[in-house]
């Protein structure tokens, strides 16, 4: 598994690779910083086992006291679903066409799951 914060040309050799960026206040009229989920990919014949999801938990792990944003779409799935993959795992509606949201409460719940002094 390969987690990365900037974007990579080529997909690393590994089964699966997640990126994300950190974005100005104001992109796409969002009030403060926030984490964008670039893509959460995993490669045929190692999905269905749960990578995506912990690829994804070790992205939102690492957002800090940022809210994260994704778009879902791309990779040829289905639009249905990758909502749900991401709506399962906390994301909800943004309240901006096409763009859901991991509020900055659950990254807070999320980091104190994982280690208690940290939050």
């Amino acid at each position: 598994m390969s987690i990365c914060k900037r974007p990579v040309t080529e997909f690393p050799i590994s089964p699966g690779v997640a990126e994300m960026d950190l974005m100005a206040p104001g992109t796409f009229d969002f009030e403060g910083a926030f984490w964008w989920i670039c893509r959460v990919f995993v490669r045929q014949g190692h999905r269905e086992a749960g990578m995506g999801s912990e690829l994804l938990r070790r992205l939102l792990e690492r957002c800090g006291s940022h809210c994260a944003v994704v778009a879902p779409g791309g990779y040829g799935a289905p639009m249905k679903r990758q909502k749900r993959f991401y709506k399962r795992a906390g994301f909800g509606e943004s309240g901006r066409e096409g763009l859901l949201i991991y509020p900055r409460n659950k990254i807070i719940e999320l980091v104190a799951e994982v280690d208690p002094g940290e939050a």
